[in-house]
């Protein structure tokens, strides 16, 4: 995953994962990015947007050579009956949408399971576009017709016109490819030299064009020349609000510490054939030393595949300098209607003193033309949200801290002082109708894999002094096993001198105090 390091995503469930949860480039990354580029989704399927950029939005297969495929057999006018012990061919990508690729006797077959990556579902491959959406105008045309002189008369479905269409110009072989009843995709194209096609492939929330040319192939995804410019200007007014903080006078301008680490955004997210984006609209900097602090104010945007822009307001995120990490945003087709909910990623890993981190909305969607937040999942933990797979549905689960996040600073009452502290991550499961549950039995075994048992003692003693990072993670799963606020209070009070040093009281005994007094989001 992303090199800013959310460690949550131990992605071991084989090639499978490692495709669907690669991601290519960031939206919002602390590597500067080409103006302008729109990126391949780093959703739960980066394959299943497989445009890096709009200018090299492709993917290809080694060659293979077609005399290897079937040596010395005469290319067939018609693809054979059955694949299954041809020989597999890569097309990079095709794993992350739900597709494999085999070669035999001259030709190739592309099939798409019942799911990609981001949630969608193969409906149909088409061989010559122009033909298949001719065909759709007149059946369109007659049923408005029909509804209008005879309202008891059905309109005729576009299938009844493409199926008048019959045949592609070579008269061999279906213009349009449905999937079957069991979901799956089979579209079968020539494997030879001297031959090429390029196939419109369509899911429920996209579409790629399957590109051959001899016996190499790539997928493809189409973007509008419209919408790589509205992406290239969200990027380029994300910079431009950086350079202008960086411009300011005294302690409101950007420092190199400052940016050192600071997230890029407005980079585009493919969603679909449309994008997402992350977008700075502002940045302010104040204060210093301890109490240095940064605030970014995001937008959320959604660009349509003419770049058609729609948007509403993230929020505000305050950090300390070198203190957010933003992954790049993902895309997922939750509720199954076609259209990518956004889920953003992000984590707070220091705080300027005295300031707490704000509760925002991790997953949004586009309703009825506007952005908004997703409602089918409760608000998240204030301080971070990360995902990972739990199980193999290829949903993205996500997850966060609950109440056991807290940010100290230097003097904090132990020997070492961490900048963060939390307990185990709690988990909420994407269910296959669109909602999320926190008590899934999912959900429940990730968190009894971060607390296998409830702690004998919270307080992980140190030397004089106490082990921080353990003592939060003990107490949070306690909490999660049912352990009650008197009894963590009272080894708390035991350990007072390990946890405060010489204070009679400190601020990591105050933090821990209260977190044994909140109710976690699941428990064993």
């Amino acid at each position: 995953m992303n090199a800013t390091g959310w460690k949550e995503s131990k992605w071991t469930r084989g090639a499978l994962q490692v495709a669907l949860w690669s991601g290519l480039f960031a939206a919002c990354r602390s590597e500067p990015a080409a103006s302008g580029e729109v990126t391949a989704s780093a959703s739960a399927s980066a394959a299943a947007a497989a445009a890096a950029t709009p200018e090299a939005a492709s993917s290809e297969t080694a060659i293979v050579p077609a005399g290897d495929v079937a040596a010395d057999t005469a290319a067939s006018s018609l693809p054979p009956e059955s694949f299954s012990s041809g020989e597999s061919v890569t097309i990079e990508s095709a794993v992350g949408l739900g597709c494999e690729a085999r070669a035999k006797d001259h030709w190739l077959e592309l099939l798409c399971r019942k799911r990609n990556g981001t949630g969608g579902r193969p409906v149909r491959a088409i061989r010559d576009l122009e033909a298949y959406q001719a065909a759709q105008q007149p059946a369109s045309s007659a049923g408005s017709s029909a509804t209008t002189e005879a309202p008891e008369r059905a309109a005729p479905p576009v299938a009844d016109a493409l199926e008048e269409a019959g045949t592609n110009a070579a008269g061999e072989l279906p213009n349009v490819v449905e999937a079957d009843d069991q979901g799956e995709l089979r579209v079968a194209v020539p494997w030879r030299d001297g031959h090429s096609a390029k196939i419109r492939v369509q899911w429920t929330d996209t579409a790629y064009d399957l590109e051959v040319s001899g016996t190499r192939a790539k997928l493809m995804l189409p973007v509008h020349l419209a919408l790589r410019k509205a992406c290239a200007k969200l990027k380029q007014d994300s910079a431009a609000v950086v350079s202008a903080a960086q411009k300011r006078q005294g302690a409101a301008a950007l420092t190199a510490v400052d940016t050192a680490k600071l997230p890029s955004f407005g980079g585009c997210q493919m969603a679909g054939l449309g994008a997402w984006a992350l977008s700075l609209t502002e940045l302010r900097a104040a204060g210093a030393g301890a109490d240095r602090a940064l605030t970014s104010d995001l937008r959320v945007v959604h660009l349509d595949p003419e770049g058609h822009r729609t948007e509403a307001s993230f929020g505000s995120l305050t950090f300390a300098p070198r203190g957010l990490r933003c992954p790049a945003p993902m895309v997922y087709d939750y509720d199954d209607d076609g259209q990518h909910e956004l889920i953003v990623r992000y984590e707070l890993v220091r705080l300027p003193a005295g300031t707490e981190p704000a509760s925002l909305p991790m997953v949004f969607t586009l309703k009825d033309g506007q952005v908004r937040p997703y409602e089918r999942l409760d608000p998240m933990a204030p301080g971070g949200t990360s995902v990972e797979q739990l199980d193999f549905d290829m949903r993205p689960d996500v997850a966060d801290w609950g109440p056991y996040l807290a940010f100290l600073q230097e003097g904090c009452g132990a020997s070492q002082c961490p900048a963060r502290i939390e307990g185990p991550r709690f988990f909420a499961y994407s269910l296959k109708d669109g909602g999320f549950s926190r008590t899934h039995k999912s959900a429940l075994d990730a968190l009894r894999r971060a607390c296998p048992k409830s702690p004998s003692s919270v307080v992980a003693l140190q030397g004089k002094s106490v082990n921080v990072r353990q003592t939060a993670k003990n107490l949070g799963c306690a909490k999660a096993w049912g352990a009650d606020a008197a009894t963590l209070t009272s080894q708390l009070e035991q350990h007072r001198a390990a946890l405060c040093g010489e204070l009679a009281d400190c601020p990591l005994l105050s933090v821990l105090r209260g977190w044994a007094t909140r109710t976690p989001p699941a428990k064993l």
